[in-house]
């Protein structure tokens, strides 16, 4: 599936299938390993809106100076290029992902990342919020 950036216009191939969640699909992006393409299923204009919020507005990742990227957070909208309709978004593909659950569920906590302590805790809970 070919797609275009909604901010300049890059045409990308979308590469193999990733997952599948309750919204979307996820796909590898061919010649680009940094990124994936998440692809709604349906979408509507309240999650435009949202998107479009959400990358007005992207959170401070405190290990982008290390060159790392922690947060799976939305770089640019994924549009279809015979519509120019919006379809989905570009994020980071992140190696070794732990989900909110992962962090929030104090069993799942100790096991995969048994340093993030309650003040992280708390930190990532503001930051959610």
């Amino acid at each position: 599936m070919r797609l275009r950036r909604g901010t300049n216009r890059e045409r990308l191939e979308l590469g193999g299938h990733l997952a599948t969640g309750g919204e979307a699909h996820i796909y590898l992006v061919t010649g680009e390993p940094r990124w994936v393409a998440k692809i709604y299923h349906t979408a509507d204009d309240r999650h435009w809106a949202k998107l479009r919020a959400m990358l007005e507005n992207p959170p401070d990742d405190p290990m982008a100076a290390r060159g790392h990227c922690s947060i799976a957070w939305p770089v640019d909208i994924l549009e279809n290029p015979g519509t120019g309709k919006p379809v989905g978004f570009l994020m980071p593909r992140l190696d070794q992902p732990v989900t909110v659950y992962e962090y929030f569920n104090p069993g799942q906590r100790r096991k995969r990342c048994p340093a993030f302590h309650y003040e992280y805790l708390l930190t990532a809970a503001l930051n959610i919020a």
